[in-house]
């Protein structure tokens, strides 16, 4: 936490800043830090349905029977008229549009809350649905950032940016900032951030 004061860092419990001396809010590093910019993801939605399209049809014929089957063998358990094809088309059906509409919500949910923080010392990735992840990356570490287009992305005018940093066995790792529009812009941007964080450090 820091003084909004003078910006001295304090820990939460203090009531008064022991640098400046003043009873002030608190505000942690990122209130008072303004981002320089903000990038989100764009979901391709018809892309989600074809990446999934096997699946789709996989989940179809095996949802189908297995479901066609236990809904007819309760109708004969409990004596109840049923035609033999409607267990297993209405099974097939469901999961037919089952399938997209689950993949489409949750990847829809995971880009709504995906963002890329850039500051002017470091850059701050958020991705969360299922599993919440956060990670900091300092702009001197970064030790190579890659743009890459693919011929789908052209179309909606996206990209993808790589940003690599040296990890721990001394193999590359970083965070795919995926799906951003006008991603030359975006690339040429985040190399002059990361010059400028440098140059800074």
């Amino acid at each position: 936490m820091y003084c909004s004061t003078c910006g001295a860092k304090k820990s939460g419990k203090e009531k008064q800043c022991s640098v400046c001396g003043k009873v002030a809010n608190v505000k942690s590093h990122e209130q008072q830090v303004k981002p320089i910019a903000v990038l989100k993801p764009v979901l391709i939605i018809w892309l989600v349905i074809v990446r999934y399209l096997v699946v789709q049809i996989n989940m179809t014929f095996v949802g189908g029977a297995l479901g066609g089957v236990i809904i007819f063998v309760h109708h004969l358990f409990y004596a109840a008229p049923v035609v033999s094809w409607q267990p297993f088309f209405y099974s097939a059906l469901f999961f037919f549009c089952a399938v997209p509409t689950v993949a489409i919500f949750i990847h829809k949910r995971t880009y709504d809350l995906t963002r890329y923080v850039f500051f002017s010392e470091h850059l701050e990735y958020y991705e969360g649905f299922w599993n919440v992840e956060r990670k900091i990356i300092n702009y001197q570490n970064i030790t190579e950032v890659e743009l890459k287009e693919s011929f789908i992305q052209r179309l909606y005018h996206l990209g993808s940016i790589h940003v690599l940093v040296p990890s721990m066995n001394g193999k590359q790792s970083g965070i795919l900032i995926a799906d951003v529009k006008l991603p030359e812009k975006a690339y040429h941007f985040l190399q002059n951030v990361i010059r400028e964080g440098a140059r800074k450090s």
